[in-house]
């Protein structure tokens, strides 16, 4: 198992897709799970949700989720995740603008953290069994999988960042001011690194990659080139 951490817009689950590729590895993005309890979680208005409701919206994430690893349909070089929920395909509304407006709140609250870390757990480790993984969160190396056998931390300038997730708004449709997405990374990083359950950070046996500068090819080779050092494995460099 490689665990990947990292501050939003890094590009974390770009190239640990692309590593999972070259791997021959299944690639699992965890914050697929809090984005299916959020998408779960709006038909019932806004928050604050009563706990029970939680529970219910939480145990229907780990009962009814699965997720699946395809080719691009661009024939690009990388893979996407399909989002299955109770044989629903629900890849794309995940990636509604409320979905991502509902996130930081739901993710931030101990009881989702708690139910869906379990959730984690269980399905990383099956897939790791079945041929290794390739997993991607903010708390992955520390709190979720800590004894992975390498781990790696993504970092970037906050106005890279910036940069790139507005590029991908814009590719979505969504008209988003760049200096409000600026500020939504930054307030989210302080969220993330500073709550009390299972805080955003980077483990102490993580190597750190600096991706400010670097392209997506150079960051999967330097990736590429931890693996074959850590873990003995027989990949190429293409």
């Amino acid at each position: 198992m490689i665990a990947i951490d990292g501050v939003a817009g890094a590009g974390k689950s770009t190239v640990g897709a692309l590593l999972a590729l070259r791997l021959g590895w299944t690639f699992f993005d965890t914050g697929i799970l809090f984005r299916v309890a959020c998408h779960l979680a709006l038909p019932h208005g806004q928050p604050p949700y009563d706990s029970e409701l939680l529970e219910d919206l939480l145990e229907q994430t780990e009962r009814d989720l699965d997720i699946r690893n395809i080719s691009r349909p661009d024939g690009d070089d990388g893979v996407e995740t399909q989002v299955l929920l109770a044989g629903c395909d629900v890849t794309a509304a995940l990636r509604r603008e409320a979905v991502d407006r509902l996130l930081p709140v739901l993710s931030g609250l101990d009881q989702v953290r708690r139910s869906l870390t379990r959730a984690m757990r269980s399905m990383g480790r099956r897939l790791a069994e079945q041929s290794g993984t390739v997993v991607v969160g903010r708390d992955i190396g520390t709190t979720v999988f800590p004894e992975a056998g390498l781990k790696f931390y993504l970092d970037a300038d906050p106005n890279v960042r910036a940069q790139r997730r507005w590029q991908d708004l814009q590719t979505r449709g969504l008209d988003v001011p760049l200096d409000h997405v600026y500020r939504d990374l930054v307030e989210r990083d302080l969220r993330d690194s500073t709550r009390a359950n299972s805080p955003a950070a980077r483990a102490a046996d993580a190597v750190l990659v600096d991706t400010t500068r670097a392209s997506v090819d150079e960051v999967v080779a330097q990736l590429q080139a931890g693996c074959r050092q850590t873990l003995g494995h027989g990949i190429g460099t293409s």
